[in-house]
């Protein structure tokens, strides 16, 4: 399989992207295809009204045969502040045990900190104020988490951390 033909979302939090496949050749005919997290509608070849997130797409064949492709989707920049890099937003430690300090150096309102599991699915959120905020493990099993920073209703940063 090539890599899937990614189009983005065309606004922030919009679901109007999709992933197509390109022609594949190889195993036995017939095809089924399957998409991780499973949304979206599938039409010929492609996955279509889909939001920004980390898709795994895998094809399987008659004899069970699979192969499988991550690829994602993002939103076009928010707008909301051409003044800062996000390299001025800062998770840690990034492997989390008990907690971990979330730095946000240039927050001048509030935001709202949405954490996903790995299949895309909304964990907790939380809303603060200021510019640092203490991110609990609590009832969190370990593994790949994604994170998100909302402000004015724009999802502006997203990240991910590792929970042990």
């Amino acid at each position: 399989m090539g890599a899937p033909i990614i189009t983005n979302p065309s606004c922030i939090g919009c679901s109007d992207g999709s992933v197509c496949l390109g022609p594949h050749s190889g195993g036995t005919p017939s095809y089924t295809y399957s998409l991780v997290p499973n949304v979206g509608n599938f039409n010929g070849n492609c996955w279509l009204n889909l939001p920004a997130g980390i898709y795994t797409i895998c094809i399987t064949d008659a004899n069970g045969c699979t192969i499988c492709v991550t690829d994602s989707l993002v939103d076009p920049p928010s707008g909301i502040s051409d003044n800062f890099s996000s390299e001025e937003i800062i998770l840690s430690p990034n492997i989390i045990s008990t907690s971990a300090l979330l730095s946000v150096p240039f927050a001048q309102q509030e935001f709202l900190f949405v954490v996903y599991d790995a299949l895309g699915k909304k964990i907790r959120e939380k809303i603060f104020t200021g510019k640092e905020m203490v991110v609990e493990k609590g009832n969190l099993s370990p593994g790949i988490y994604f994170f998100t920073l909302v402000a004015n209703q724009k999802r502006f940063y997203q990240g991910k951390f590792i929970v042990e």
